[in-house]
């Protein structure tokens, strides 16, 4: 299933400021439920359907075991957002802190919980050792798993958010970065256009940081023609463009 990614949100500095759920944007990023593909093609079950045959034959019945599975993870998913939600609304870091814990041993496939787990101890707590042990297992389990979503989350974390980075091990942290951004561009044939601009865009940061300038315009450049073509809504199109440009201009100078 392709999913057109929302554009980056304002940046900062000329840095992607994700759909951070500290920043209160907390549904922005959340994508469930993703279609899965099954090993029965849809012409098959289409001509089972319409024969009758389907709805009785135990393809049928394991394929509503795992929608009705998808819904109670979903439910449960909503439910963990809402008590991560209500700490961080009344800045209470060490219970939002918790609630993300808890939410992980429910749900540890969930990158935004990740990422938010990251985020507070870094961005809020100042924890830059536990901070870090979370980011480097999440960078792993990212390359591990090879899913974009991941991989993109985990460079932001590494690259593209408001901490103390001199704070982290220099080294490991370009290690790590390098990793990701080989990862991305290997899945970006994949991807479609907006996806790719996404990519780019994101990686970009990590060019840039690693001195190698060059490609890092390059990469934002490529990302700003990918949007430049696409259809989009005027206002979203006008601020994603106005973004890229002023990425642009921070690497050329």
């Amino acid at each position: 299933m392709s999913i057109t990614p929302e554009p980056p949100l304002k940046t900062c500095e000329g840095r992607l400021k994700h759909g951070s759920i500290l920043n209160g944007n907390i549904w922005l990023r959340r994508v469930s439920s993703q279609w899965k593909s099954t090993p029965y093609s849809l012409e098959c079950i289409l001509d089972r359907v319409i024969d009758g045959s389907w709805d009785s034959s135990a393809e049928a019945r394991e394929a509503e075991k795992e929608r009705l599975a998808e819904c109670e993870v979903d439910e449960l998913e909503r439910e963990l957002e809402i008590q991560i939600a209500a700490a961080i609304e009344v800045r209470d870091w060490k219970r939002a802190l918790s609630a993300t814990e808890e939410a992980l041993k429910s749900i540890p496939d969930n990158p935004t919980f990740r990422e938010a787990h990251v985020e507070l101890l870094m961005r809020k707590l100042h924890d830059f050792e536990a901070g870090w042990i979370a980011l480097g297992r999440f960078a792993r389990d990212a390359i591990e798993r090879n899913s974009a979503d991941w991989l993109l989350a985990a460079m932001r974390q590494l690259f593209c958010s408001p901490y103390e980075y001199s704070s982290l091990p220099f080294a490991e942290r370009f290690s790590m970065g390098k990793e990701l951004s080989n990862c991305i561009l290997r899945l970006c044939p994949q991807q479609d256009a907006l996806s790719r601009a996404v990519s780019y865009q994101t990686i970009a940061s990590y060019y840039h940081e690693n001195s190698e300038k060059s490609r890092a315009v390059e990469l934002v450049e490529q990302a700003l023609a990918l949007v430049q073509g696409e259809t989009l809504s005027d206002d979203v199109k006008q601020e994603w463009i106005a973004d890229l440009m002023r990425v642009l201009g921070k690497y050329k100078h």
